[in-house]
C-alpha cells in the first residue's frame, strides 16, 4: 500500500513519542531533563550530524542557537554506550516500521518482472577501540584486525523500497545476511555480485519463480552438451565475439543460460589491470583463467531467451551498479564513513544517527518516487532534501500537529522532485533510457 504524507508523519511521530520514551527508560538512557529533554537532544543531534564536519563544538554552539547551553565536554559525556544501545534501538525500529510502497511507474525493460530487487554489501571503518564488538576481516597489511561495520542491503530498483536492511561486523558473510531475508516476490528479478552467487540461492529462487543474473568466478564450472568446463576453459574454446547457450552450472547442475560477449581491448587491459593489483596485494599471481575472462564480460541467468535479449540481460545486470552509487552517496556525501570521535561509544553514536538519517531520507525519496534507476542526480536530490531537513526536525521537536509535519514532509518531497533531469543522449545512451525503450537494445543485438 502506498502510503501518504500523513501516514508519514504519524510513523516519525510514533517514532518519537512512546517509543522513544520507552526506549529511554528501557535503556536507563537521559536520566535528567534539567537543561534539555531527551527528544531535544536526539533531534538536535540528527541535524547536527548533517554537517560536513560535526565536532563537539560546533553541537554546543547548535544547541546554543536554541537557548540551550551545554559545554563540549558535557555533550561528549551523553555519547556512552547505553546511548548506542538507545541508537541501535530507534534504527532498529525504523526498519522495522518504516516499510513504505511506492506508486512508481517502472521502466520498460523492469516492467517485464513484478519487482527487480538489487542485494549488496558495504563496509564502514570503525576505531581499532570496537574492534572486539564489530571485527574486521584483516589482511596482509597494517590494517589487521581493524574494526568494520557491515551494513547489508537490498532494495527494489523502481521505487528505492528498502526490502531489506541488517547490520553486523566485518566478518559476518554474505550469505548470513541473505539466509535471513524473506522470500522475494512470484516473478521478480533479483541482482546480484557473486557474493550471493551460490548454486543453493540459485536453485531456490527457481523453485520459487524468481528470476536472477549474476557474476561467476572463472574457474566456475559448467557442463554442456554433457561436457565439463570451467567458465574459463568454455569461453577460450569460443570462435564468435557472443555466447547464449543452456548450460548446467556448478556441481548442483542448476538449469540456467550462460551469456558472454567479447569485450575491447581497452576494457579488457582494464580488467586485467585490477585482477593484477588485487593479486599483487594478496600475495598471488594472476591467472591463466583470470587472463582469459578479463577478455569478456559474462554472466548466468534463468531469464529465458525468449523474454530478454542478450544485450538486455546486460542492460539489466547494469542496474545493479546502482546500489553501488546508494552507497557511494551514504558514504561520500552522507559522511557515514567518516567521524570526529575518539572513544568507541562515540564513534558508533554517530554512525547510526547517520544511518538513521539515511533511513528518514529514503523514506521521502520513495514518496517523491524517486527510485534508484531515476533520470535525476541522486547526489543533487540529496542536496535539495539536506537543505529542508532542519524544518521537519524543527516541527518534530517542538511537537507541532500531525497536519502541520505532513504538511513540512510535503514540500520536502515537492521540492526533490523539482530536481533538474539529465540531458538525454543519442550516442552512447544512459541506462535510465536503455531501460524505457527495449527497441535500444534489441536494435543493438540486430546490428
Amino acid at each position: 500500500m502506498v502510503i501518504s504524507y500523513t501516514q508519514f508523519a504519524e510513523m516519525l511521530q510514533d517514532l518519537f513519542g512512546d517509543f522513544f520514551i520507552d526506549s529511554l527508560e528501557k535503556f536507563d538512557f537521559f536520566q535528567r531533563n534539567r537543561k534539555m529533554t531527551a527528544k531535544d537532544w536526539f533531534l538536535l543531534l540528527l541535524e547536527w550530524i548533517t554537517q560536513d564536519e560535526p565536532t563537539l563544538s560546533s553541537l554546543s554552539n547548535l544547541f546554543a542557537s536554541k537557548g540551550i547551553y551545554i559545554s563540549p565536554q558535557a555533550l561528549s559525556k551523553k555519547f556512552n554506550m547505553k546511548c548506542v544501545h538507545f541508537l541501535l534501538e530507534i534504527v532498529n525500529k525504523i526498519i522495522n516500521e518504516l516499510i513504505m510502497a511506492s506508486d512508481a511507474k517502472a521502466p520498460e525493460l523492469l516492467s517485464l518482472f513484478s519487482g527487480v530487487y538489487l542485494a549488496d554489501c558495504t563496509l564502514c571503518q570503525l576505531s581499532q577501540e570496537t574492534k572486539d564488538l564489530f571485527p574486521g576481516v584483516g589482511g596482509n597489511d597494517e590494517n589487521v584486525n581493524v574494526s568494520e561495520l557491515k551494513i547489508f542491503l537490498r532494495i527494489e530498483a523502481t521505487t528505492g523500497v528498502i526490502e531489506s536492511f541488517s547490520l553486523g561486523s566485518g566478518r559476518t558473510s554474505d550469505h548470513a545476511f541473505y539466509g535471513k531475508t524473506k522470500q522475494l516476490p512470484y516473478n521478480s528479478l533479483i541482482l546480484a555480485d557473486m557474493g550471493f552467487g551460490s548454486q543453493k540461492l540459485m536453485l531456490d529462487n527457481l523453485k520459487n519463480n524468481v528470476d536472477f543474473i549474476c557474476r561467476v568466478q572463472s574457474h566456475s564450472i559448467l557442463y554442456y552438451e554433457d561436457q565439463k568446463y570451467s567458465i574459463s576453459e568454455f569461453l577460450n574454446q569460443q570462435n564468435g565475439d557472443e555466447v547464449d547457450v543452456l548450460i548446467l552450472f556448478g556441481a548442483k547442475r542448476v538449469p540456467c543460460r550462460l551469456t558472454a560477449r567479447k569485450v575491447s581491448e581497452e576494457v579488457a587491459k582494464r580488467k586485467l589491470d585490477q585482477v593484477t593489483r588485487t593479486a599483487k596485494k594478496l600475495g598471488r599471481e594472476v591467472s591463466q583463467a583470470q587472463q582469459i575472462v578479463s577478455h569478456w564480460q559474462f554472466y548466468v541467468t534463468s531469464i529465458d531467451s525468449g523474454k530478454c535479449l542478450l544485450d538486455e540481460i546486460v542492460t539489466l545486470y547494469s542496474v545493479r551498479w546502482q546500489i553501488e552509487l546508494v552507497f557511494k552517496l551514504w558514504k561520500r556525501h552522507m559522511n557515514l564513513n567518516k567521524s570526529k570521535g575518539k572513544t568507541t561509544a562515540r564513534v558508533l553514536c554517530e554512525k547510526l544517527l547517520k544511518i538513521i538519517y539515511i533511513l528518514i531520507y529514503h523514506g521521502h525519496e520513495i514518496l517523491a518516487g524517486i527510485g534508484p534507476v531515476s533520470d535525476v542526480s541522486h547526489v543533487a536530490v540529496h542536496d535539495r532534501y539536506k537543505s529542508r531537513f532542519h524544518k521537519l526536525l524543527e516541527a518534530l521537536r517542538k511537537g507541532r500537529s500531525t497536519k502541520t509535519i505532513s504538511k513540512r514532509i510535503k514540500e520536502t518531497v515537492c521540492f526533490m522532485r523539482g530536481t533538474r533531469k539529465r540531458n538525454k543522449r543519442v550516442k552512447n545512451r544512459n541506462l535510465h533510457d536503455k531501460l524505457q525503450n527495449r527497441q535500444i537494445n534489441q536494435t543493438k543485438t540486430a546490428s
